[in-house]
């Protein structure tokens, strides 16, 4: 789905799932507390794996169809290296 990488630090994501939604902080001020650090405008960003909002009018997404009695499992890896 996705790699991650800044200097010698990759992160990867991967996922049967159809999309992925991205959250950055760009708008963070020095408001925060991270222990004995502040944080600042592009201090992070979180990668959710989800099915896309728009899966159940667009068939290419495939079926999304949760039924009471089929339990359905979704996967999601991160691998990290540095």
């Amino acid at each position: 789905m996705a790699t991650l990488t800044q200097g010698a630090i990759t992160v990867q994501e991967f996922s049967d799932r159809n999309a992925l939604v991205v959250f950055t902080a760009n708008k963070f001020g020095t408001e925060l507390n991270f222990g004995e650090k502040t944080s600042r405008p592009y201090i992070g960003i979180a990668m959710e794996a989800q099915t896309a909002p728009s899966a159940i009018d667009d068939p290419k997404f495939g079926d999304i169809t949760l039924s009471p009695d089929q339990p359905r499992h979704e996967q999601i890896r991160y691998h990290f290296s540095y």
